[in-house]
């Protein structure tokens, strides 16, 4: 077992701990600033660190493991039963550091940066897929209002924007014939950034051997490959 159990409540600036010995007997509890937290692990003999899951956490997993300390990153829902007093710094890095040792928890995997990554890239993809989709019901609506439905799919409805901007006799008015070329514009920029984030995962899909692996499955491609995998 280790020397101490510590609860490390992780934030922008300013991080708290509390550390237990192997009697369960509190040891230390102070605040500690951004800059000193791997100087103090660095000091330490080798620890159970708890850390709640949240925005930083796996990087901070990474550093303390890399520094010898065993870490386990806790879902927020193990941490709340343990909480003792109001939310504060200091009782939530003690209700982590009695949650850490208790059996039960399904802790988070630690992900490596380039797990991290590769989320990232999904998650932006995500978001400009339901930008575009976002911007494609913006043109439908305001069109509509004029009378003018478009048909469905992405190509035909470029065609269809095209057509009515060049002709001065389609039915729209002469300030959406305006910004028609704006939504096309806009249109044309979430799709290369699209195109671009595929290109990405198309070289992570092609080196990744467990990616490669899921690809057997009917069904699976890079991009579901890649998801399961980050």
């Amino acid at each position: 077992m280790s020397a101490l159990t510590i609860g490390l409540d992780i934030a922008k600036n300013v991080f708290q701990i509390h550390d237990v010995d192997r009697h369960g007997k509190t040891v230390v509890q102070r605040k500690l600033r951004r800059a000193e937290v791997l100087k103090f692990f660095a000091k330490l003999e080798s620890s159970l660190v708890g850390i709640e899951a949240c925005h930083g956490s796996h990087f901070w997993a990474r550093e303390l493991t890399s520094l010898g300390h065993t870490v386990r990153l806790l879902p927020t829902q193990y941490v709340k039963p343990f909480l003792v007093g109001g939310k504060n710094d200091a009782n939530d890095a003690a209700a982590i550091c009695a949650a850490v040792t208790r059996s039960g928890i399904h802790f988070v995997a630690i992900k490596s940066a380039e797990q991290q990554s590769l989320q990232s890239v999904h998650r932006m993809r995500q978001r400009l897929i339901q930008e575009r989709t976002a911007k494609l019901n913006q043109i439908r609506s305001m069109s509509a209002e004029e009378g003018v439905i478009f048909p469905v799919g992405l190509p035909q409805l470029r065609k269809r924007v095209v057509e009515l901007v060049n002709n001065p006799d389609s039915p729209i008015t002469a300030l959406l014939r305006r910004l028609g070329p704006m939504y096309l514009e806009q249109l044309k920029a979430l799709q290369q950034w699209l195109d671009e984030l595929a290109a990405e995962i198309a070289e992570i899909f092609k080196s990744n051997e467990a990616c490669q692996r899921l690809a057997t499955v009917p069904g699976i491609g890079p991009v579901i490959a890649t998801a399961l995998v980050r």
